[in-house]
């Protein structure tokens, strides 16, 4: 089967996540939850932006290489919906844990599974979609 075009999935996996993960913490961090590693000065519109950019600079490659995989080996492979969320959410936990790679930051890898179901489930209707 022929795949119509793979821009906007591969482009969605590689923003999305990291886009979604920072305004998680942004609305955390401004009502009041104290993230490891994020100070509450990020909870604000321009902390927003700060922690997207930090976001980038750090786990960009990794979302780039999520997007990939996604793409390319497990949504064509694997036919279990379920299955391909569980494996986003893992896939984004790893880039999380690969941000902070001497510590165990737990909320901070909850936040990263959470993004990586939603943005998996949203990837995998896209590829139903645009297949």
């Amino acid at each position: 089967m022929r795949v119509k075009n793979r821009f906007p999935r591969l482009a969605a996996g590689a923003v999305i996540p990291v886009t979604l993960f920072a305004g998680i913490a942004v609305v955390l961090t401004a009502i009041g939850f104290s993230l490891p590693y994020i100070p509450t000065a990020f909870g604000s519109i321009p902390g927003l932006i700060g922690l997207i950019i930090s976001g980038w600079v750090y786990a960009g490659i990794q979302c780039i290489i999520y997007s990939v995989l996604m793409e390319f080996v497990i949504n064509p492979q694997v036919n279990n919906e379920k299955l391909v969320i569980s494996i986003s959410g893992l896939l984004i936990l790893i880039t999380t844990w690969s941000v902070f790679p001497r510590s165990f930051p737990l909320t901070l890898l909850v936040i990263g599974f959470i993004v990586g179901c939603v943005v998996g489930n949203w990837l995998r209707d896209m590829y139903k979609y645009y297949s």
